[in-house]
């Protein structure tokens, strides 16, 4: 039995539609002995005039909101549970997440990119919203992925997490924009595209759309998913595992736990300096 935490940077509890597909999803392409746990951030994490897609283009709210998913994947490690998968195509603190466990943890951006390096030459990123182009190319360049990646456009109009939600189940019509823009991309040269975030990934296979004029689309979230479930087999046949030299130095739990008291006592005085002003 191999169990995967999947770690969401939505409050999930917001999105049920995207939830419900991710949970058949994950049924039908992994083992019938894997077992797959969702988990999102906490319920009241974004603001109520803010989409998750709009927060991640503000780099301090992003980054205040990633604090739970390193601390999640701390929690996922100490749980018993073998992989950590995140569907985010922000792969967010992935460094810091991988430092501080011993057990896989995947991202669905640097997942995605590999694998769609297999299928072709050319890759093309369907994004929600003009403000994710800037992020996405900053996080190809991150990973060395710029000779590969052609494109990253965005959808016309732009989408965010809840109206796509409510879009399961209905018609076809949402997609009208974002397969225009698809089309736009293999007219100007990609030969796969990648939807290059959770939602909009979820909603597209959804709606079966596999391929576009003889373009394959992956389907992000089953790709992490599987190298998840491949990357527990291959550590439990051949002993591979997470290097904790380099990039992914691994802090003993002293140092984390004083880290983590001093970040606790930041934020407390500064709410608590913000409410006398």
């Amino acid at each position: 039995m191999i169990r995967i935490w999947h770690q969401s940077v939505t409050a999930l509890a917001s999105q049920p539609a995207y939830v419900g597909f991710m949970r058949q999803r994950a049924s039908h392409v992994l083992a019938a002995d894997t077992r797959v746990d969702l988990h999102g951030l906490d319920p009241d994490t974004h603001h109520r005039d803010l989409a998750p897609i709009q927060a991640a283009s503000y780099r301090w709210l992003s980054e205040l909101n990633s604090l739970q998913v390193v601390e999640n994947v701390i929690a996922a490690q100490r749980q018993g549970y073998d992989a950590v998968a995140m569907s985010c195509f922000g792969d967010p603190q992935i460094d810091a997440c991988r430092s501080v466990v011993d057990i896989p943890v995947l991202g669905a951006f640097e997942v995605s990119v590999q694998v769609a390096k297999s299928a072709g030459r050319a890759i093309g990123l369907l994004v929600p919203t003009r403000a994710a182009v800037r992020s996405n190319w900053a996080r190809a360049s991150a990973y060395g992925f710029r000779d590969q990646i052609a494109l990253v456009r965005p959808c016309d109009p732009e989408l965010d997490e809840y109206t796509m939600d409510g879009a399961f189940g209905a018609s076809r019509a949402i997609l009208d924009g974002p397969i225009a823009t698809m089309r736009s991309m293999i007219a100007d040269g990609v030969d796969v595209i990648i939807p290059a975030e959770g939602v909009l990934n979820a909603l597209l296979a959804y709606h079966g759309v596999a391929e576009l004029d003889g373009v394959p689309i992956l389907d992000s979230f089953s790709a992490v998913m599987l190298m998840a479930e491949s990357l527990v087999n291959l550590g439990r046949k051949t002993g591979f595992r997470t290097s904790h030299a380099g990039i992914y130095r691994q802090p003993k739990a002293a140092y984390i736990k004083h880290a983590r008291n001093i970040a606790v006592r930041t934020l407390s005085a500064a709410q608590a300096q913000e409410e006398k002003s």
